[in-house]
């Protein structure tokens, strides 16, 4: 379930309901994808408003959000004070059949620190209007030696950080029954030092009802150790019209076009960048210790 707060640094409500808020988040975080908007009122200089203003503010009058705290959920399955949120509506919510299934993984660029995030997913309804995808990475925790606000708080959840997407989605269209997606964002941020704290979150929306069929989230490891590649590779982007980037994580691979030809093997180097122009467009195969990776080249 996705859950969105609009909150402020100088709302004296926020301050007081924001404990018991953050508590029983905490209690079913396995099973929700978190994300707060510190908005630009009441207080401007509001320093988590000021690191993504133009995001912020787009969600905020997307939402037509007029005062904080407001928490929804779902997009409009609850939309109101935090402290009207309780466990049996978060378990009402989440026994809502879903629409979609989506996985989400990520990893760091040795090279120039960057992160990127790969959402894929299927549908299983056949579903119409205005559906987009939000991919986003929020801070888990952000502290202060003092209040950077007038309200006294000193320590936030789930900050957003940017989108990867931008702050309207990607446009889905209509979608048919188990048709998949699959798409590769990149950071536009280098200041990842502080990698382990970061979440990556997907969640996709009707942008008319503002109906939110499906969320899920993942959480970064540092780039030194670099965790989300011992279970697989990244491949981005994909589709490609020719340049494709592998995050190997150390890991041997080989490349096949359409007739089973192997078209490259990697030395097992962490990164490798591939120009498939010469070999056509078509569907290729990347197999590394027993798993297969398709590319699509257009």
């Amino acid at each position: 379930m996705l859950v969105e707060s609009f909150t402020n640094a100088g709302c004296m409500p926020c301050a007081q309901q924001n404990p018991a808020f953050d508590s029983l988040i905490e209690t079913n975080i396995d099973r929700l994808a978190v994300i707060k908007y510190h908005t630009r009122w009441p207080l401007a200089t509001d320093p988590m408003y000021l690191s993504n203003a133009a995001d912020i503010d787009a969600r905020t009058e997307f939402y037509n959000v007029a005062t904080v705290p407001t928490a929804i959920l779902d997009g409009n399955r609850f939309f109101s004070a935090p402290s009207g949120i309780n466990q049996n509506i978060i378990n009402q919510l989440l026994n809502i059949p879903p629409h979609f299934e989506i996985q989400i993984e990520s990893g760091v660029h040795p090279v120039d620190n960057k992160i990127t995030v790969r959402v894929e997913g299927k549908a299983l309804s056949s579903l119409g209007g205005d559906l987009r995808l939000f991919v986003a990475l929020v801070e888990r925790e952000t502290r202060f030696d003092a209040p950077p606000g007038t309200n006294g708080e000193t320590h936030f959840h789930h900050v957003l950080k940017e989108f990867l997407t931008d702050a309207t989605g990607l446009n889905l269209g209509d979608v048919g029954i188990d048709s998949y997606f699959n798409y590769t964002f990149d950071s536009q941020s280098t200041d990842n030092q502080g990698i382990e704290n970061l979440s990556a979150i997907a969640w996709i929306q009707n942008y008319n009802t503002h109906e939110v069929y499906q969320a899920c989230k993942h959480n970064l490891v540092s780039a030194s150790v670099n965790e989300s590649m011992k279970n697989g590779i990244q491949v981005y982007p994909n589709p490609t019209d020719g340049i494709v980037n592998i995050m190997t994580g150390g890991r041997k691979v080989t490349l096949y076009n359409m007739l089973g030809q192997c078209v490259f093997e990697s030395k097992g180097e962490d990164f490798v960048s591939l120009d498939l122009k010469p070999f056509g467009s078509g569907i290729y195969a990347i197999k590394t210790q027993g798993q297969t990776h398709r590319i699509v080249v257009k």
